[in-house]
């Protein structure tokens, strides 16, 4: 019988143990996000800044040319402004699939907690047999 009390025992902290740790892993998934986000949102910002100073390169030297707002400062505004479209859509997906990946962390996290409650389960029914 202190077989079983103490299997009893130990298997309520490991579901304890295995609780907490899941819950620190969550908490750390979404700090993870977060901080993707935030270098996400700079990365943007740099990227719109770029685009504002190219662009305005480009009107000042067709100024300076005296080429004024012709087809080619117009072709060229718009490659400026699909290039930075293009970057800003790749910044978008590599942080989506970075979310998507810690969420699955997550979830693996959560399968293997769960594994550990079961097999402590099981280590305290050998031991109710035992007994």
């Amino acid at each position: 019988m202190p077989a079983l009390i103490t299997a009893s025992v130990l298997t309520g902290l490991s579901v304890a143990a295995t609780v907490e740790s899941t819950q620190e892993q969550r908490r750390a998934a979404r700090l993870q996000r977060r901080i993707a986000s935030i270098k996400a949102r700079r990365e943007r910002a740099q990227l719109l800044r770029q685009q504002r100073v190219a662009r305005a390169q480009a009107e000042q030297s067709a100024i300076s040319s005296g080429t004024g707002q012709t087809s080619g400062l117009s072709g060229q505004l718009a490659g400026i402004a699909q290039t930075t479209a293009s970057n800003v859509s790749f910044l978008d997906q590599t942080q989506a699939l970075g979310n998507a990946a810690n969420r699955a962390q997550t979830r693996a996290a959560t399968a293997g907690a769960y594994a550990n409650i079961f097999g402590a389960g099981a280590q305290t029914a050998i031991a109710f047999r035992n007994t």
